[in-house]
């Protein structure tokens, strides 16, 4: 999960985990907790939990997710355009042609110029538990350092529609990535990006 503070003073959940007593007290600590953020159809599974603690909360997800999971009560469909909520403060971008339901938005935080990614990247080390490892190496590939999961490749099903989403995200200045899965790039994370996606773009 990645907490995101508004200018504001709001707070953002962006792909919500299990959120004990503790983690609850210190979220609010920082703030109100005004949107919760699914950036994908696979990023659902602590939303009905999450929802429940913070029931003032907006939900957002993207349209795979807010087709099949009817019993959430989204606020609006996640698109390349940033609600008003956060338009000021981050820009966003669908990820389009790729298959397996992937259907995630990829996030911009301006003014810490990071990088907010779900499934897009996975960055595992040799710290991780050895079945993370081991799973990582039959569908995502060898590690450490981050990539695109080798198992979506040949779901690329309009390359140039990726390819140009994946232009889109590049033209952010961006430094520090965050992945859902592994650990945060801090520096150099557009030159990291970059090179992932080398066997896309030349």
């Amino acid at each position: 999960m990645t907490v995101i503070a508004l200018e504001g003073g709001g707070l953002i959940l962006h792909s919500p985990t299990s959120v004990d007593a503790n983690l609850r007290d210190e979220i609010l600590h920082l703030g109100p907790v005004v949107a919760i953020i699914a950036p994908s159809w696979w990023h659902d599974l602590y939303l009905h939990e999450t929802l429940q603690l913070f029931p003032e909360a907006a939900l957002y997800g993207p349209s795979t997710l807010v087709k099949w999971s009817r019993s959430l009560a989204f606020t609006a469909v996640l698109s390349d355009s940033s609600p008003s909520m956060w338009n000021r403060e981050m820009a966003q971008e669908h990820v389009t042609g790729i298959g397996l339901f992937l259907d995630e938005v990829v996030f911009y935080h301006r003014a810490s110029r990071s990088l907010i990614v779900a499934d897009l990247l996975f960055n595992i080390s040799l710290s991780d538990a050895w079945l993370t490892r081991a799973l990582a190496r039959i569908v995502i590939g060898p590690y450490p350092g981050c990539r695109f999961a080798r198992l979506y490749r040949p779901l690329v099903f309009d390359r140039p529609r990726f390819r140009a989403s994946i232009e889109r995200i590049l033209e952010w200045d961006f430094d520090q990535l965050i992945v859902g899965h592994g650990a945060v790039v801090q520096t150099g994370g557009k030159e990291v990006f970059r090179e992932v996606f080398r066997w896309l773009l030349k």
